[in-house]
């Protein structure tokens, strides 16, 4: 049997034009970096494969130049684009925008779906994610540039009731990043930090009659790894290719830590650092949001640091703090580790932990925003000039009971802590709250008719989203003038609750105690 190892330019050479590439991401981590570079750098010599299609799940790059999908960004290789998130590959966003290539934004969750679905050969997904926002086929149907006019989705009535239906994908190509891979080609994700979409990706792409590209760390003697360490066998695998150091981090700033794909457990204590500031009083005030047993997801940012409250605290085992990418359980890291949790009760595939969330699994979802307007839908699509993306946001937020947007009220604000009360030293630019936001990212209003207990969380004010009204001012951070630091910096009128509370003085305390 011929070896499957090759080198990553044999293996590159191997790929069609026209090609429809696929792979999974979050940032820097789960990114096949080799075969990308590799794929750039083959093109950059041979022009081929051009016009590919390139889908991936999560964020993808480093915001720099080269990497995530500015790699493909040569004239005549990239013809289109489906992803969640491009903030991390600053390029390719600018690109989009002057219609360089056909763009899509689809919600992460369902990329996954996309992935499964054309591993079956089926009919497309169907979903009601995304109904009434930018992604419905009657607004943009997340097509981003005046390039991109082919309709991926359209609307269909089932049983009286309205779904997005997503057309099938036909994958040719899956780009699949790996630990080791046997002589024969079994491959093992043992110091990955997550399972993400892989299988169903590989299981696409071959039963497509495509090809399965991994890069792994390390080859391994055969029949070393345990079948039950193996996700992809040697029958769905064409090629394997060994990375460069340089390709093969775990995430940005880490090419291997144990803990960080859950091989050890580790002193929460020395992970959990906070220092008291505004931020971390935002992060407690929200931490009064929950309850014992809840099951939550934490999203990027701010919204990942209220982990770290609840292990200060000794009290994060009385909640079931989870990623969407699949981590449940433990300490969810944040900044560039995000996505992976040290003390991890489970690390779940992706898709499966999408299912919990869809499906309604999720008590609270803490989220960060871009903007709001006066009606409470929120953008984080693209602001001003700059396409970010949905993320998970759109999936995770459809499910949870409750959701929490945390962040702060202008950009760029200082702000400190005197006396058990917040202090204002430099306003920031009031344009996180907007008359009409640009792109509906988040249909406040229509999740409120199903139910759905929604808040915003800054350092100064808390509002609550409410049915035909919008914002609501339902409690301040002492030491803020209402009208002055509030209602003056929002360009239209809100709701002010009869009964403003004024956040607990003991939250801006340095010394405070968590009580579940």
């Amino acid at each position: 049997m011929e070896s499957k190892i090759k080198t990553c330019q044999e293996a590159m050479s191997a790929i069609p034009d026209g090609a429809h590439i696929a792979t999974t991401s979050f940032g820097f981590g789960g990114t096949p970096n080799q075969l990308m570079y590799g794929l750039s750098e083959y093109y950059k010599e041979h022009k081929h494969p051009k016009s590919i299609t390139f889908s991936t799940t999560a964020g993808i790059g480093t915001n720099s130049p080269d990497s995530g999908v500015d790699l493909f960004l040569h004239p005549g290789m990239l013809k289109r684009f489906y992803g969640s998130h491009i903030l991390g590959s600053k390029n390719a966003g600018e690109a989009a925008l002057n219609n360089d290539y056909e763009f899509y934004f689809v919600p992460q969750g369902i990329i996954g779906e996309l992935y499964q679905d054309s591993a079956r050969e089926q009919s497309g997904v169907f979903t009601k994610v995304g109904l009434n926002t930018f992604i419905d086929p009657r607004q943009t149907g997340g097509a981003m540039n005046s390039v991109t006019t082919e309709a991926i989705s359209e609307i269909v009535t089932l049983d009286g009731e309205e779904w997005i239906r997503y057309k099938p994908w036909h994958i040719d190509v899956a780009f699949i990043k790996a630990t080791f891979a046997d002589e024969n080609g079994n491959i093992s994700i043992q110091q990955e930090p997550n399972h993400l979409e892989i299988l169903d990706l590989a299981t696409a792409a071959h039963n497509n009659g495509g090809l399965v590209i991994v890069q792994v760390k390390e080859i391994v003697e055969s029949h070393s790894l345990s079948p039950k360490e193996v996700v992809i066998p040697k029958a769905l695998v064409d090629y394997v290719v060994v990375a460069e150091q340089k390709y093969h981090f775990q995430m940005v700033n880490d090419y291997y830590q144990p803990m960080l794909s859950n091989e050890v457990r580790v002193d929460l204590s020395e992970h959990d650092q906070f220092e008291f500031s505004p931020l971390k009083v935002m992060a407690r005030r929200i931490a009064l949001e929950i309850n014992q047993n809840d099951i939550i997801n934490v999203g990027y940012g701010l919204a990942s640091k209220v982990s770290n409250i609840f292990s200060q605290a000794g009290v994060i085992d009385d909640i079931h703090l989870s990623t969407d990418l699949g981590t449940i359980g433990g300490l969810p890291t944040s900044d560039l580790r995000y996505g992976t949790s040290l003390n991890a009760d489970a690390v779940l595939r992706t898709r499966d932990m999408f299912s919990l969330y869809v499906g309604g699994g999720l008590d609270l979802a803490i989220l960060g925003f871009g903007q709001f307007d006066q009606v409470g839908h929120m953008n984080t699509t693209k602001l001003g000039n700059r396409l970010i993306g949905p993320g998970g946001m759109m999936d995770i937020a459809y499910g949870a009971k409750k959701v929490i947007f945390v962040g702060t009220f202008t950009v760029g604000v200082e702000l400190s802590i005197k006396d058990n009360q917040l202090h204002i030293i430099q306003e920031g630019k009031p344009i996180k709250f907007v008359k009409q936001v640009e792109f509906v990212t988040y249909n406040a209003q229509q999740e409120l008719k199903r139910g759905k207990e929604i808040k915003i969380i800054t350092e100064r004010a808390i509002f609550d989203i409410l049915p035909g009204i919008g914002l609501q001012l339902v409690e301040v951070a002492p030491g803020v003038n209402i009208q002055k630091d509030i209602l003056e910096l929002l360009p239209y009128d809100v709701s002010v609750s009869d009964h403003v509370k004024v956040m607990d003085p003991k939250l801006f305390n340095e010394e405070w105690t968590l009580n579940l």
